[in-house]
């Protein structure tokens, strides 16, 4: 065997590594469960509402940022850990406005019969 090999498999860092990358994959799947729950809670609310809830929104916006730093750096495209090791992901800046399709007021058609 190579000495470099060897080197790399005794290697303190590269065995941390390992250990982020099972813990991050465990959060990993944890945050795809709460993804989860959102879009079930989310379908309720366009449902009921006719809108979804803008607060679940932005928390989904932060879940599903996460899960891209847990990916990049689980695959090493990475070497920064996310969070608790960073700060939460910011939401985008198209989030931190109202959307204008939500805004829009219904169609006639669109309205129920008894508010025509």
């Amino acid at each position: 065997m190579d000495q470099s090999v060897k080197q790399n498999i005794k290697s303190d860092s590269q065995w941390l590594r390992v250990l982020f990358i099972v813990l991050y994959g465990i959060a990993y799947q944890v945050a795809e469960l709460v993804v989860l729950f959102v879009v079930i809670i989310q379908i309720l609310f366009a449902l009921f509402t006719g809108e979804p809830n803008q607060k679940l929104i932005q928390f989904a916006d932060g879940v599903n940022r996460f899960i891209l730093q847990i990916l990049q750096f689980i695959t090493y495209k990475t070497d920064e850990k996310p969070f608790p090791f960073q700060d939460w992901p910011e939401l985008s800046a198209e989030l931190e406005q109202p959307s204008a399709h939500l805004k829009q007021p219904l169609v006639d058609s669109e309205k129920p019969a008894a508010d025509r």
